[in-house]
């Protein structure tokens, strides 16, 4: 058994970081006479659960549903894939844009300093396929077909 301190010297977060989990209703601590909080392995585990999903960037509430089993895991998983699929299409299109410009900006002699209008426009064109991607709805049911297609 451990005391909050004890699990998250045990887990490397802070105690309040446990109290959200559990005012989430992630965890649910058992309580001893005095109302002191009481972990037991497998609230360690369900917490070592908790960790692991917020690190692969989960909504407290979809890691509800996963470890309460009210979410198949495995859609649950899918589209958080295609999240993070979407996010890194996002950064590489930043990243690009972001290289162009530097050298743009090494090129042009002594005004290196200075957003010309052709550069605002990249910009401006980055953030357009950008807000584009992230709006994206697959209304033809590709990425389902696409499981069963091989």
């Amino acid at each position: 058994m451990y005391t909050i301190k004890e699990l998250a010297e045990k887990t490397g977060i802070i105690p309040n970081a446990i109290r959200f989990y559990e005012k989430k209703g992630l965890l649910c601590p058992k309580r001893t006479e005095n109302n002191y909080r009481v972990y037991v392995a497998e609230d360690v585990t369900r917490l070592e659960q908790i960790l692991l999903y917020r690190k692969m960037g989960f909504p407290i509430g979809n890691i509800k549903e996963l470890l309460d089993k009210n979410a198949d895991v495995m859609e649950q998983i899918v589209a958080q894939y295609t999240l993070l699929n979407r996010h890194i299409h996002s950064m590489v299109h930043i990243r690009e844009t972001l290289g162009r410009l530097i050298e743009d900006m090494l090129n042009r002699d002594g005004t290196e300093n200075i957003l010309e209008e052709d550069m605002l426009a990249q910009i401006a064109e980055t953030a357009k396929l950008i807000s584009l991607s992230e709006n994206w709805q697959d209304e033809w049911n590709f990425d389902n077909q696409a499981t069963v297609y091989d």
